[in-house]
């Protein structure tokens, strides 16, 4: 299913000659690849959001029993678990994250590709330009800056648990000191794991989805004021 995406994320390019009609994702020979490409890739998508929203789930579960028992043993060995889950789940989506992301470079690379290198006057013009080339980007634009959103967000929750805890041994709540003492090894151990969500070894947080927001946003102003 990954390879069809990648190989039909191309869908809404120009299908030349005689027989395509119309350009771009109205061509007879490109509409039915593009609909039956972006229907796999809505739905790859939406298991990627539904693993990440139950992986933020898992997180804040653990956050609950923590500060119901204040039992720093069992708080590391439930933090222990929560981490096994987390690496186990982004293993498994790793290489379905990338062909999402990949599909959608490619995406971009054809249409600037396109845009540039066309020889047709009339399909210069902007309006063109916006409803064959750039319209049909737009939701796999938006469904993969979406689930990159949510995996990051799993990291985040993750870099907030220390400080959590800490509020939690430092709040009103009156602690005998070796349960303090406990709980604050809970918190090294939270923050020496550094765990959260991982494609290839790199962690995903919000820092990094904003620097593909930004390269993305470039290319897209690119993409509209470009002219001859």
């Amino acid at each position: 299913m990954k390879l069809i995406i990648l190989l039909g994320s191309g869908g809404g390019l120009r299908a030349s000659g005689p027989r395509a009609g119309q350009p771009g994702i109205l061509a007879p020979l490109n509409f039915p690849v593009f609909l039956f490409t972006s229907g796999l890739f809505a739905g790859l998508v939406y298991c990627h959001l539904h693993l990440c929203c139950g992986l933020g789930w898992l997180v804040d579960q653990f956050y609950w029993e923590l500060f119901r028992g204040l039992d720093g043993p069992k708080g590391t060995r439930r933090w222990g678990v929560v981490q096994a889950f987390l690496r186990n789940a982004a293993t498994t989506m790793e290489l379905s994250f990338v062909a999402i992301l990949t599909s959608v470079l490619l995406c971009l690379l054809l249409v600037g590709a396109d845009t540039i290198f066309t020889t047709r006057r009339e399909e210069f013009t902007m309006k063109h330009r916006v409803r064959n080339d750039l319209l049909p980007v737009l939701p796999k634009l938006v469904l993969t800056f979406y689930s990159c959103y949510r995996a990051a967000q799993v990291t985040e929750r993750c870099k907030k648990a220390p400080a959590l805890v800490n509020m939690v041994i430092s709040g009103p709540r009156a602690l005998d000191w070796e349960r303090a003492e406990k709980l604050q090894n809970v918190v090294q151990y939270i923050a020496q794991s550094d765990a959260g969500f991982y494609i290839f070894s790199k962690r995903l947080d919000m820092s990094v989805v904003w620097k593909w927001i930004y390269i993305v946003g470039l290319f897209l102003f690119y993409f509209v004021t470009y002219s001859r």
